[in-house]
């Protein structure tokens, strides 16, 4: 496991009635640690880090149902495309590398997801 980032910016539009859609665009640090134990003798210990760093592009429909009161439930669900900004392999205390083709360049996904819109001035949400 490796902790990485995600971070971004998105924009948000409502149409009329309950159709809305929301395009954003996120950097995101993917990638693994892995420790190689050599368990035939030595016990030598082998501790590799593989990073892979995308540009995602979430592409979302919002359906917020009319509700009474303040509070109204929103669902998402999209498309994501990924472009790669870099992908690197390191052995500790042996360098690295450019995964360079290894990785791929592009990669596609979804998104599904539940929210909620808070109405706080009269006429907004």
């Amino acid at each position: 496991m490796r902790t990485g980032f995600d971070g971004g910016v998105g924009f948000s539009f409502t149409g009329a009635g309950i159709l809305g859609g929301a395009v954003e665009f996120h950097y995101v640090a993917r990638g693994l640690k892995y420790d190689f134990v050599e368990t035939t003798g030595s016990g030598l210990l082998i501790k590799t880090t593989m990073k892979l760093d995308y540009v995602d592009i979430p592409m979302l429909l919002q359906i917020t149902p009319r509700a009474a009161g303040p509070v109204r439930p929103v669902f998402v669900v999209g498309p994501v495309v990924g472009f790669k900004t870099s992908a690197n392999f390191a052995v500790d205390g042996g360098g690295s590398a450019d995964l360079g083709s290894a990785a791929k360049s592009t990669t596609f996904g979804g998104v599904v997801g539940v929210g909620m819109r808070i109405r706080t001035v009269e006429g907004s949400g």
